[in-house]
C-alpha cells in the first residue's frame, strides 16, 4: 500500500509535507533562542527533502528547461518579495533592524544567489534565512546540467558535479569565500535526499512494519535534537543529514498513516506553507520579542507560553503569506507558463 502510494503521488507525498512542516518549526523553534536551543536540524531535513523530491521529479519525462523553470518559478518570487521588502524597511526604517544595513551590490547578489559576506562576516545574503536557497539553487544548476548532457544518466552526473565543485573549491581553492560556501558538506545531503528516492524502491524497507517505521521517525527526529545540543563539534552532514535520510525513507513509506484526517490537516496547514513559514519567520519572532520584551514579568513567568505563542504567530503569518501571496503568485505563473505551452505540472 506504502509503495503504491509512493509510485503514484507525483511528488505530492502527504509524508514528505508533513516533513516540511516539522523542518518548518524545528527552524522556528531554533530561532526562539531557547535553552538548550535546538532545531536547526529543520535545515539538513529540508536539504535531504529537496533531493528526495527532485529525484522523484527527474524520473519522470522532463526537459532540462522545464525542470530549471519550474524550480525558478517555485523558489524566486516569494523570495523576491520578501527581500524587496525587507530592503524597503531598512531604507524607511533602518532602526527597526539592528544588524542588517541596506548595500545596493549585496541586495542584487542576494536577488541572484551569489553568495557573499556580509557586514557581520556572516556567508548570508540580505534576507539571512536565503543563504539555504543559494545552495537549493546550485543543486538545480546541477541537476538541470545533468539533464542536459544525458538523461539516463542525469543522477550521476549531478552527484560527481557536486563532487567536482567540493573538491575544486571547497577543498583545494583558494578564495576563501568559495573555500566557506563549496566546502560545506551540507552539499550532500541533497546526494543523501536522492540516495532515499532510490531507497523507498528496495524491498526490504517496503516490508518494514509500520510500528518500526514509525520507531524509526521518532529516533531520528530524537537523535537529531541530542547531537544537537550535546555534540557540536560532530558535522551537520553526519549528526543531521544521515538521520533525515531514515527519517525521509521511514516517512515515505507511512504514506497512507500520512493521510489520515488530523495529519492530512497539518500537512495542509504548515507542510504547503512552510517555504513561506521559513522565509518570514525571523522577523516575526523579532517583533514578537519586542511586544513579548516589554512585558518583563510576565514573560518570566510564563516563558513557555511566550515561546508557543511566537510560534503560533510565526506559522500563522506564514500561512498568510502563503494563501496571499505565494500560492495565486505560483499559479499564476504556471498558467502563464501553461498557455505558452513551455511547461508541465509542477511538483
Amino acid at each position: 500500500m506504502a509503495s503504491q502510494a509512493f509510485n503514484t503521488a507525483r511528488g505530492n507525498l502527504t509524508s514528505i509535507q508533513l516533513l516540511r512542516a516539522v523542518a518548518a518549526m524545528s527552524v522556528v523553534f531554533f530561532h526562539m533562542e531557547t535553552v538548550p536551543q535546538l532545531g536547526i536540524f529543520g535545515v539538513d531535513i529540508f536539504f535531504v527533502i529537496s533531493g528526495f523530491v527532485m529525484a522523484m521529479v527527474t524520473a519522470q519525462d522532463t526537459s532540462p528547461g522545464k525542470f530549471l523553470l519550474n524550480r525558478i518559478i517555485r523558489i524566486v518570487p516569494l523570495y523576491w518579495i520578501l527581500t524587496t521588502a525587507l530592503a524597503v524597511v531598512v531604507l524607511v526604517e533602518p532602526t527597526l533592524l539592528l544588524s542588517t544595513t541596506f548595500n545596493l551590490v549585496n541586495f542584487l547578489k542576494s536577488l541572484f544567489f551569489i553568495p557573499y559576506f556580509k557586514e557581520s562576516g556572516l556567508l548570508q545574503p540580505f534576507l539571512f534565512v536565503g543563504w539555504t536557497l543559494n545552495y537549493e539553487m546550485l543543486f538545480y544548476l546541477c541537476m538541470t546540467t545533468g539533464l542536459l548532457v544525458s538523461k539516463r544518466w542525469h543522477i550521476q552526473i549531478t552527484v560527481a558535479l557536486l563532487l567536482m565543485l567540493y573538491l575544486i573549491f571547497g577543498r583545494f581553492g583558494t578564495s576563501p569565500l568559495l573555500l566557506e560556501f563549496f566546502g560545506n558538506l551540507k552539499l550532500f545531503e541533497f546526494v543523501i535526499g536522492i540516495a532515499a528516492y532510490f531507497s523507498c524502491q528496495s524491498q526490504w524497507i517496503r516490508r518494514a512494519s509500520p510500528g518500526l517505521l514509525v520507531a524509526i521517525c521518532i529516533a531520528s527526529l530524537g537523535g537529531m535534537s541530542y547531537l544537537e545540543v550535546a555534540h557540536p563539534d560532530i558535522d551537520d552532514l553526519f549528526r543531521f543529514g544521515i538521520p533525515s535520510f531514515f527519517l525521509v525513507v521511514a516517512a515515505v513509506q507511512l504514506e497512507p498513516l500520512a493521510r489520515t484526517r488530523g495529519l492530512r490537516w497539518i500537512a495542509t496547514a504548515i507542510g504547503d506553507s512552510s517555504y513561506a513559514i521559513y522565509l518570514s519567520h525571523a522577523y516575526v519572532i523579532a517583533l514578537m520579542l519586542r511586544v513579548l520584551l516589554k512585558q518583563g514579568e510576565w514573560l518570566k513567568s510564563h516563558y513557555v507560553v511566550a515561546v508557543l505563542i511566537a510560534m503560533a504567530v510565526s506559522a500563522i503569518v506564514g500561512r498568510l503569506i502563503y494563501i496571499g501571496v505565494d500560492k495565486p503568485m505560483h499559479a499564476y505563473l504556471k498558467q502563464l507558463i501553461r498557455a505558452r505551452g513551455t511547461s508541465a505540472g509542477i511538483a
